[in-house]
């Protein structure tokens, strides 16, 4: 009785495999870091040169002068910040005309914004890799370990001391700062 039945191996050429027009797109990170830095400088090297000299300055200390006596003249050797051109990054694909011809509507567009977000990407991790460099960064807490009552309070106090936010907590508008998801899970457990 059964000999007669149509089974999906008796008609497979008859089911049709559907290719979605939606893609899932890979995650993507935001742009954080890259977002606030200072570019003032890059127009000193649009057109040649692969390093930019950037002279500082020091402030000088308010002395209180005495009737009848010399005043003390202070000699500021300053440093040099180099500004380096000297990372070339790319992102590429190659892609056969016959395959750019059949593939789906918009195939190519989406693959060329994702070399786009590879190199702002790239651009980002790099940055993040700087913080590490900083001498006397006032590193506060411990890497792995959420940040505590204590640790917010010696951060808000340094930065204080430093001049880039007054006593009433009002920050310069260069500042930035930069917590870790980690850091900011553990913040909102504390209620910061």
């Amino acid at each position: 009785m059964a000999s007669g039945n149509v089974t999906i191996t008796t008609s497979a050429n008859w089911i049709p495999e559907i290719w979605s027009s939606d893609v899932q797109e890979a995650v993507e990170f935001s742009q954080v870091i890259e977002k606030r830095v200072n570019r003032e400088y890059e127009g000193e090297v649009s057109s040649m040169g692969d390093t930019v000299n950037i002279q500082t300055t020091t402030n000088y200390t308010a002395n209180t002068k005495s009737a009848a006596t010399d005043v003390t003249f202070e000699t500021h050797t300053t440093p040099q910040v180099q500004l380096l051109i000297n990372i070339h990054q790319y992102a590429a694909f190659r892609v056969e005309k016959i395959a750019e011809k059949q593939a789906m509507p918009g195939w190519r567009e989406k693959q060329t914004r994702k070399l786009g977000y590879s190199l702002g990407r790239a651009r980002e991790v790099t940055l993040s890799a700087l913080f590490d460099g900083f001498a006397d960064n006032g590193t506060i807490g411990t890497l792995g370990t959420e940040l505590t009552d204590a640790d917010y309070l010696t951060a808000w106090q340094k930065l204080a001391e430093a001049g880039a936010i007054d006593n009433m907590g009002e920050a310069d508008e260069a500042l930035s700062i930069f917590l870790s998801p980690a850091a900011v899970a553990a913040a909102l457990k504390i209620e910061k």
